[in-house]
């Protein structure tokens, strides 16, 4: 029988009479496992907060601030609105900036590996649970590509607590394990269309699995799938009054330029090699399972069923059908992969585990204390995320405005992460210009509130709008030249156009 205990418990002595939990005991071990995932937590968001060059937020990050900054909506024209949501309740005790947008970027980080080692307990046991932890921790979409907020790195921790929920539910249904799997797989959807193919690959395992009698003679799923339900329809009615703007932004995503399949397959592969490393080096370590010896072989089968169905349902559109994909759709399936996998290795004992937790603090400080040095190297490289100067660009552009207008800048538009930033300093006040949507309501808007349009050097299209919107309805036209710096260094220049269009604009006033 599964313990639902937390920690790691007392084990009985072995055949030296030493007792293989015996310098683990269940309190200090629980006690233990709570300091490694805050240590994890606090060394991942120091990592990520001085890896990075301080005018650095992802693009995708900034969309969403901006976003929430806007107000509680029931959806977006991207993507359904629970990451919104959870923005807009932040911004009212915290400002979105990059050190709170970073902190809960490695909260949900923690909550995916704390979610992991649960999963992960149910089906391999409390020995063997850090080994997957092991493998997971080392995959590079979790590692990197998480430690943003984006509609993707969101599902990391939604899909296994949903799948840990669902375990649960299978094997014990009660109300509150109803209740918990509806909420969590509601919150699932409202994150992201995508967990379509979890919730499919929850209700075809829970067909397969012996226990499926039982699970569907309570009443757990029904009360699940009508909470579900109840959760997720004020969303769905709201857009289907909006034209399904989601559905449509998923469509053309699909059918816009292909990734292609050696790309969707090389990058998928590529992020799986450190997880297989990792496993054949704990293999190595702690030996390898023995036929029979797998662990809760029922839980296990449903993790490969949900496994497979979704890895076959995020690849297949790319590889099948030629239509666009990312590798990174990928990432909320690697915590069962990694569960997977670890079921071939043999459960560590008790010191084992002890070592390989105290391994895992001591890489965690060389984590921290590598950051200064990714971020010089990425500034050396001349990666994008450390020398591109957008938010200096857009820093800029809004004390140009200042200088000629005496009203909050209410639409800006150009370049869109650089206009988002923009935005999203303005906490609010100003709405982002799709320039090429002629039906957005922020064309009606010119006349009387003025726009900031902020151009690449080159494109050539927003710079050709902005100077003729100047042309017809006033303003002026700026040329500003950025570079950052780092510890003495500069990167290369980057040049910008500023047109404030307004008929009001006081030219005098600016240099």
């Amino acid at each position: 029988m599964l313990r639902s205990a937390q920690g790691f418990s007392r084990h009985p002595p072995s055949k030296n009479g030493r007792s293989d939990g015996a310098c683990l005991p269940n309190k200090n071990n629980t006690t233990s496992t709570a300091i490694f995932f805050a240590v994890f937590f606090i060394a991942w968001t120091t990592f990520t907060l001085f890896s990075k060059h301080p005018g650095f937020i992802d693009k995708d990050t900034v969309e969403v601030a901006v976003w929430a900054y806007s107000g509680l909506s029931l959806g977006h024209e991207k993507h359904p609105p629970l990451l919104t949501w959870l923005l807009y309740f932040t911004s009212t005790a915290l400002p979105l900036q990059k050190s709170t947008l970073t902190v809960l970027a490695g909260l949900n980080l923690t909550l995916a590996l704390f979610a992991t080692w649960r999963v992960a307990i149910l089906c391999l046991g409390e020995r063997r649970a850090p080994v997957a932890l092991l493998i997971y921790a080392v995959t590079p979409y979790l590692t990197f590509h998480v430690m943003k907020l984006n509609h993707n790195a969101i599902l990391v921790s939604l899909w296994p607590l949903t799948v840990w929920a669902y375990l649960v539910t299978l094997q014990r249904p009660s109300f509150a394990g109803a209740l918990t799997l509806g909420t969590l797989a509601s919150l699932a959807m409202l994150a992201k269309y995508s967990s379509i193919l979890l919730l499919a690959g929850i209700f075809i395992a829970s067909l397969a699995s012996v226990h499926r009698h039982r699970f569907y003679s309570s009443l757990a799923p029904y009360l699940s799938a009508v909470l579900f339900v109840a959760l997720v329809a004020p969303h769905c009615i709201w857009s289907l009054e909006n034209g399904n703007p989601g559905i449509q932004y998923a469509v053309r995503e699909l059918h816009s330029i292909s990734t292609g399949t050696w790309v969707m397959l090389k990058d998928n592969a590529l992020n799986l090699i450190p997880a297989l490393i990792a496993s054949i080096a704990a293999g190595r370590a702690f030996g390898w399972c023995q036929y029979g010896d797998q662990g809760n072989k029922e839980n296990l089968i449903q993790i490969g069923i949900i496994a497979a169905l979704v890895t076959i349902g995020t690849i297949t559109p790319t590889v099948v059908f030629g239509l666009r994909g990312s590798p990174t759709w990928m990432m909320p399936a690697l915590p069962f992969i990694a569960v997977l996998l670890a079921a071939f290795i043999k459960p560590p004992n008790w010191d084992q585990v002890a070592k390989l937790r105290r391994g895992g603090l001591i890489a965690l400080a060389g984590l921290c204390a590598s950051a200064p040095l990714f971020l010089y190297i990425s500034f050396r490289a001349g990666l994008p995320s450390a020398v591109e100067p957008r938010r200096e660009v857009a820093e800029i552009a809004a004390d140009i405005w200042k200088q000629v207008r005496d009203d909050d800048l209410r639409v800006v538009g150009g370049d869109y992460h650089t206009a988002r930033l923009v935005a999203l300093a303005s906490k609010g006040r100003a709405s982002v210009w799709p320039l090429a949507d002629r039906t957005s309501p922020e064309w009606s808007r010119l006349e009387r509130h003025g726009a900031l349009i902020i151009c690449a050097q080159r494109d050539t299209a927003c710079q050709h709008t902005g100077a003729e919107l100047v042309r017809r309805l006033g303003g002026l036209t700026r040329e500003v030249t950025v570079s950052r710096t780092l510890w003495g260094s500069r990167s290369r220049n980057v040049r910008a156009n500023v047109y404030v269009v307004a008929q009001s604009a006081r030219q005098s006033n600016l240099p």
